[in-house]
C-alpha cells in the first residue's frame, strides 16, 4: 500500500504589522510600546513571551482608544497570528473575523489592511483544510490588491502566490503554476532577479514540481532559491537551512539519499547553532533525518523537544507521533506504533475536526497498521473514512484521493475480493494518469496492483 504523504511549501502566511497612529495620549504610547516589542519578540521566535505581550496590546488598546479603531483591529491581528502559528486554528479565527469586520467598518473597502485580513482568515481556513471557506476569502484579497493604487506589486504577488498553494491544495495543478509564475513574475518585478524573497516564489513552484514527479525541472528552482539566500544572508542562516531543507527533500523523493542526507546534516547544523537543540525548528529537522531512517532515536528525540516547546496539542507534534508511529510500524512494532497513531489521531481530530486531510493520512497510517497484521475489516473501516474524508474535501479526481482508492484496491485484493478491488484499482488509474501524467511514478503503482488482480 503507498502511503499518504504531505508536502511542505517555503511561505510566510500571516501578516503581523506595527502602527503608532495612537501616540498622541498616554494609552497610545504604552501601546505603541507593547506592539513594538510584540514585533522584536515575534521576529525572533519566542513565542511564549509573544503571547503575553500580544494580550496585553489588546487590552491596552481596548480600554485606551476603544474597539472601533484600526489600531485595535492590529492588535487583534497579531494575537491572532500568535494563536495560528501554534496550530490554535479555533481560538484564531474569530480575531482575525474580528479584525477584518473592524477594518471593513472603518476603511475604504480597497484597503490594504482589509486584504490583509481577508488573507489571514483564509490562511487558516487553508490550513485546517477548510478549502471552501478559503478561496473566496482568498479571491477578494486578490481583487482588492488589484484594484487599489495603495497596494504594492509585493503584496499582490502574496496574493497570487497564496491563492496558488490553495490549488496545490485541491489538486487543481495547473491552475496552481499559473499562478506560481505570474508570483514570480511579479516578485521579480517589484525587488529584481537577485533579491532574496524571490526564493519563497521558487520553492512553492518547486514544491508543486516535486509532487507532480517534475524532479528535473524543480531542482534547478530550487538550488536558486538556495543561491539567492546564502548570497543574501551567508551560510548559516536559518533562512538558508530552510532552502537546503527544500533541495534535501527533493532529493529524498527522488531517491537520491546520500545528497539529501548530506544537505538535511548541513541543515541541522545550521539550526543547533542558531536554535539551540532545545528548539522546535531543530526537532523538525530530526524529522527529515529519521525520514532517511539513519537513526531511529532520532524521532523519539524531536518527540520529547516538540512535546517541551510546543505542548502535547500541537499539531507539529502530532506529525511526529505519526512520523514514529509509522517508523516503529515498518520494524514490526505494531503495538507501540498503534498507540502513537491512536495518540496522533486524538490530537489531529481535536485540533482540525473530524474531516480535515491531516486526519486522512493519520487514518490511512492506522489502515497500514491492521493491514499489515491481516486484520482486513479493521482495516478498512480506517480506509474508507480516510476515503470520505478525502472525496468531501478535495474532490473526486484529486491525486491523494487515487492513493486512497489504491489502497482499499490493495485491502480487497489482499482479502481475495477481486470483484470489488477491480473497478477501484482502474478509478485510482484513471484519476492519477488525468492528473500527475502517465509516466509519473504513482501510475506504475497502481498498474502493479491491477496485474496482482489478474
Amino acid at each position: 500500500m503507498t502511503r499518504l504523504r504531505k508536502g511542505t511549501l517555503s511561505i510566510r502566511g500571516f501578516a503581523i504589522f506595527v502602527a503608532f497612529s495612537c501616540a498622541g495620549s498616554q494609552g497610545g504610547t504604552l501601546w505603541a510600546a507593547i506592539n513594538r516589542d510584540t514585533e522584536e519578540i515575534y521576529s525572533v521566535e519566542n513565542y511564549e513571551s509573544l503571547l503575553a505581550v500580544a494580550q496585553q496590546t489588546v487590552a491596552v488598546a481596548k480600554t485606551s482608544i476603544g474597539t472601533i479603531h484600526p489600531d485595535f483591529a492590529l492588535s487583534l491581528n497579531n494575537l491572532a497570528a500568535f494563536y495560528s502559528t501554534h496550530g490554535h486554528y479555533t481560538e484564531a479565527i474569530p480575531l482575525f473575523r474580528q479584525a477584518l469586520a473592524i477594518r471593513e467598518k472603518i476603511l475604504n473597502p480597497l484597503h490594504p489592511d482589509v486584504a490583509v485580513s481577508l488573507n489571514n482568515l483564509a490562511e487558516v481556513y487553508r490550513a485546517q483544510g477548510n478549502y471552501r471557506e478559503a478561496e473566496p476569502l482568498y479571491l477578494r484579497a486578490l481583487a482588492i490588491r488589484e484594484k487599489s493604487s495603495g497596494a504594492s506589486p509585493s503584496d499582490l504577488a502574496q496574493s497570487v502566490n497564496n491563492l496558488g498553494r490553495l490549488l496545490v491544495a485541491e489538486g487543481r495543478y495547473a491552475e496552481a503554476e499559473a499562478l506560481f509564475l505570474r508570483s514570480l513574475t511579479l516578485w521579480q518585478k517589484s525587488l529584481g532577479a537577485e533579491h532574496p524573497e524571490i526564493a519563497t516564489p521558487l520553492n512553492n513552484l518547486a514544491d508543486l514540481y516535486r509532487i507532480q514527479g517534475r524532479f528535473d525541472e524543480a531542482e534547478p528552482l530550487c538550488l536558486r532559491a538556495l543561491a539567492l539566500r546564502e548570497k543574501a544572508f551567508g551560510p548559516y542562516h536559518p533562512l538558508v537551512a530552510a532552502s537546503l531543507n527544500n533541495v534535501a527533500g527533493l532529493y529524498f523523493a527522488s531517491e537520491k539519499y546520500s545528497e539529501a542526507e548530506a544537505l538535511y546534516l548541513r541543515a541541522q547544523a545550521i539550526n543547533e547553532n542558531i536554535f539551540g537543540q532545545q528548539h522546535a525548528t531543530t526537532a523538525l529537522g530530526l524529522n527529515n533525518l529519521v525520514k532517511l531512517k539513519k537513526a531511529q532515536g532520532d524521532n523519539r528525540e524531536a518527540l520529547a523537544i516538540q512535546k517541551k516547546l510546543l505542548g502535547i496539542g500541537h499539531p507539529d507534534v502530532a506529525t511526529t507521533l505519526n512520523n514514529l508511529g509509522d517508523l516503529l510500524r515498518i520494524e514490526g512494532h505494531y503495538r507501540d506504533a498503534l498507540t502513537l497513531c491512536r495518540q496522533a489521531l486524538t490530537i489531529r481530530q481535536k485540533i482540525y475536526g473530524a474531516a480535515h486531510p491531516a486526519v486522512a493520512i493519520t487514518l490511512n497510517n492506522l489502515a497500514l497498521l491492521y493491514n499489515e497484521q491481516r486484520k482486513y475489516n479493521a482495516a478498512m473501516i480506517f480506509l474508507k473514512r480516510a476515503l470520505a474524508i478525502q472525496e468531501r474535501i478535495l474532490g473526486r479526481n484529486h491525486p491523494d484521493l487515487a492513493i486512497s482508492i489504491n489502497n482499499l484496491a490493495a485491502l480487497y485484493t489482499a482479502d481475495k475480493r477481486y470483484r470489488e478491488a477491480e473497478p477501484l484499482c482502474k478509478r485510482s488509474l484513471a484519476i492519477t494518469e488525468s492528473s500527475l501524467g502517465p509516466l509519473h511514478p504513482r501510475v506504475a503503482i497502481v498498474l502493479d496492483n491491477l496485474a496482482l488482480i489478474y
